[in-house]
């Protein structure tokens, strides 16, 4: 095998590092978009019911748990607060 320069081999590197972002951009833009919606919806669940005088785990908030369950595969609930569901 021939000696390859130092410096070959980091642009190598470079190379394959962009083909592989370039290659799963879509797969990491979704996944950041999922990631900030979990977190939007988390943090607002609670604060939205109280001011519009929902109830905890109303119809929307329950599916919205369900279509997150389904495509990440973790059981969480949106309004932490409300103690009804002992099994999270």
């Amino acid at each position: 095998m021939e000696n390859i320069p130092e410096d070959q081999i980091e642009l190598i590197k470079i190379s394959i590092a962009q083909k592989f972002l370039i290659d799963h951009k879509d797969i990491m833009l979704k996944s950041c978009v999922v990631l900030i919606s979990i977190c939007c919806i988390f943090g607002g669940c609670s604060y939205f019911n109280k001011k519009l005088g929902l109830k905890n785990d109303h119809f929307v908030e329950e599916k919205v748990e369900k279509i997150i369950e389904n495509e990440t595969g973790l059981k969480i609930d949106l309004t932490p607060d409300d103690l009804t569901d002992p099994d999270l």
